[in-house]
């Protein structure tokens, strides 16, 4: 197996009440990038990576993370140990606790010791820039601190690969800047992230690769920088 390879999804399909809202979907996820699904609400993206991190069983088709099966129990329980996922509408914190609380409660959820858990907060809260609000209560805090909080709760384990759906919807232009320069920095500490939105300038930014998702389908696929040529139609 080459381990550069993070994901490796072959032909995802599934189907809900008997329709199909993914068909044969396949890519693969690379150490240090950053893979954006892209597609308006209802395309299949978050059904994607539900079925590719073991959330959802697929109709059919396969999804490896590091070379672990995530349709099967034991392998995905692995799997897990190697991401951190962020989606949009889950609880991905607790408004009642503050970051650090948040970061221990996360922490031991993933079966880590308080002692490895004390000691990689620091590094999370300089990362997101989070050390002045680190003891306030999450529900106090603006809509890109709390996701600020989310995504370091994702990343308390140390995972290789950050899943993250629609990381910046609601929040305005600025907060969401901040959030695409800390994907960009993780992708160059190694991690591989996939990212699912519906804004194009954003997948255009941070993005080497992209999936267009369209009814369920691939409709496009490719390097960033050579879909976007083929498809914008935007003038300068």
């Amino acid at each position: 197996m080459n381990n550069d390879i993070l994901i490796d999804v072959k032909n995802l399909s599934k189907e809900f009440e008997g329709k199909k809202v993914v068909s044969n979907i396949s890519f693969c996820l690379n150490r240090g990038s950053v893979l954006g699904l892209l597609g308006p609400n209802g395309a299949g993206k978050t059904t994607t990576i539900k079925m590719a991190v073991g959330l959802i069983t697929p109709l059919s088709g396969l999804a490896k993370i590091k070379g672990f099966n995530t349709s099967i129990n034991k392998q995905r329980v692995e799997a897990n140990k190697h991401i951190g996922v962020l989606l949009e509408g889950a609880r991905n914190t607790y408004w009642r606790l503050s970051p650090i609380e948040n970061l221990r409660f996360f922490g031991a959820n993933r079966g880590m010791k308080r002692k490895d858990i004390d000691n990689k907060i620091p590094e999370l809260l300089s990362l997101l820039n989070l050390e002045s609000h680190a003891d306030k209560m999450v529900g106090k805090l603006s809509q890109v601190m709390k996701q600020k909080v989310a995504l370091a709760n994702a990343l308390i384990h140390n995972p290789d690969i950050l899943i993250l759906d629609e990381p910046t919807l609601g929040l305005d232009i600025d907060s969401a800047q901040k959030i695409e320069e800390t994907v960009t920095r993780l992708a160059k500490k190694g991690k591989g992230v996939i990212l699912t939105t519906h804004v194009m300038k954003m997948a255009e930014r941070i993005t080497d690769e992209i999936i267009v998702i369209k009814n369920g389908e691939i409709a496009a696929q490719g390097p960033t920088n050579q879909l976007i040529s083929q498809f914008d139609t935007r003038k300068n």
